[in-house]
């Protein structure tokens, strides 16, 4: 299992125990929440607050304010999310995702001379520096900004918290510091004041210091090794968020939706290649990519391992759908399976599923809803669902899928059409993945702050949590 923490300073709200007064000190200052020192993802309880006063010692109403974000360097190799700056009315403050590290936000001060944001770091771990500037005034000033790799522990295994008490000027004070949580089944607290996980769950971590108080929500998830795209990337992440690796350069308009091989050794994904698809393999450590057959074949995508080492993929026009199978490595022709004269829906790559036992198809169509062929009998029924990117349960018992616009949550149906059922109404995008003991889906989240959903397939409980990385289209193994 795995802990994703967000652990910050104790603080007050922001604003606390600051003096009011007409009167500022001249000139540009940083009055509260800086600098900042969190984990990616964090956001600060205290809010960023400056403040802008002329030589005569009275605020400066309505000056431009301008933010000039620049990250750590992005060395994972592909784009990721930067540190964003949200004003106090926005509920939930979002990194900017961002195809360059540097990023511009303009303000203006209020009657008192002060303008407030919020503070979400990005996915980046490292220096970031916050240039703040009144070009009007030829003012000046800078803030640092240092974002740690999330904290995290798989079941048993413990993760370091980072509480803090801060003066109003951002130093650290030595006050002590009582750790405990508010559901200790769940996550415990060890003797060095780090956090155990006991059960997967979602629970509060509560940080005390006199009368100050601090508090981080941590989710405990299952282990377990995830590879999706990011961005520009086949990426592989432990659930933890650890050992992110950056495996081979990959693009395209529908889905990049890499697949593991059953042993783990292999990622089967689609990428274009000018102006055409390609069905490609990579080792998982990133080597040896090639494509599929030892040869390119015209408009593949999608390759899928089944049963016996075969590779399934498809190759698809405009009017012209099909399913084609051959051995790994290209040892005998490829063999068609199945052949549609429409596209399934979405236009989408992950619109069709192979089962475990490598003789069934799920497929989700523009007319049937989802559609399950046997590829043995050639046996097709209906099973009278609409939804996008199906995906086969490990045992082949059952089939998870995303449900149809505006509803986007998480459907499961058995294979043999009874039993449906909403998981959850939660809005999730771009693929799913089933945990290998078949007892949770995990999908990323729809809302554009690079966090993924955990879904308890027998109660539909929902957890969410982040990896330090926008994880799209995911496999789990």
């Amino acid at each position: 299992m795995v802990v994703a923490l967000v652990a910050g300073a104790c603080r007050t709200e922001a604003g606390a125990g600051l003096a009011e007064s007409s009167r500022v000190r001249p000139g540009l200052r940083v009055v509260a929440g800086a600098p900042v020192d969190d984990t990616t993802l964090a956001s600060p309880a205290q809010a960023l607050i400056v403040e802008v006063g002329d030589a005569a010692g009275n605020p400066v109403n309505g000056a431009e304010v301008r933010y000039e974000v620049s990250t750590a360097a992005d060395t994972a190799g592909y784009r990721q999310e930067t540190v964003g700056l949200c004003p106090l009315t926005v509920a939930q403050c979002a990194p900017t995702e961002a195809s360059s590290a540097y990023k511009l936000y303009i303000d203006s001060t209020d009657d008192r001379g002060r303008v407030m944001r919020q503070i979400r770091l990005g996915t980046v771990a490292g220096a970031a520096r916050l240039v703040i500037a009144v070009p009007a005034l030829g003012l000046r000033d800078s803030v640092t900004l240092t974002v740690r790799p999330g904290a995290a522990a798989y079941l048993g295994g413990s993760a370091a918290l980072r509480p803090m008490v801060r003066d109003g000027h951002g130093n650290v004070r030595p006050d002590p510091i009582a750790v405990t949580t508010s559901d200790p089944s769940v996550l415990g607290v060890d003797a060095a004041g780090g956090v155990v996980g006991r059960e997967i769950g979602r629970t509060r971590v509560i940080a005390r210091s006199g009368a100050l108080l601090d508090t981080a929500f941590v989710t405990v998830v299952p282990p377990g090794r995830l590879v999706g795209y990011a961005d520009g990337s086949v990426v592989t992440v432990d659930m933890n968020g650890a050992n992110q690796r950056r495996v081979a350069p990959a693009w395209s308009p529908d889905g990049v939706f890499p697949h593991w091989s059953p042993d783990g050794a292999l990622i089967a994904y689609t990428s274009y290649t000018g102006d055409a698809s390609d069905a490609l393999l990579v080792d998982s450590t990133g080597a040896n990519g090639r494509p599929l057959g030892g040869g390119r074949v015209e408009g593949a995508a999608l390759p899928m391992f089944a049963r016996g080492g075969d590779v399934l993929y498809v190759t698809r026009s405009f009017t012209l759908y099909q399913l084609w199978r051959e051995p790994l490595g290209g040892t005998a022709p490829p063999r068609m399976l199945l052949s549609l004269n429409h596209p399934p829906t979405n236009g989408g790559y992950g619109a069709v599923d192979v089962a475990p036992d490598g003789d069934r198809l799920v497929i989700s169509d523009f007319v049937d809803g989802l559609v399950v062929a046997d590829l043995v009998t050639g046996d097709v029924r209906t099973l009278g669902v609409a939804g996008t990117f199906p995906r086969w349960s490990p045992d082949g018992a059952s089939i998870a899928y995303v449900l149809p616009v505006p509803d986007n949550g998480i459907g499961v149906i058995r294979a043999d059409g009874s039993g449906k059922r909403v998981l959850n109404g939660e809005n999730v995008f771009a693929g799913l993945a089933w945990s290998p003991d078949g007892q949770y889906i995990v999908a990323r989240s729809a809302l554009n702050d690079g966090s993924l959903r955990l879904t308890r397939v027998s109660d539909g409980t929902v957890l969410p949590f982040t990896l330090g990385v926008d994880l799209r289209e995911p496999s789990w193994r």
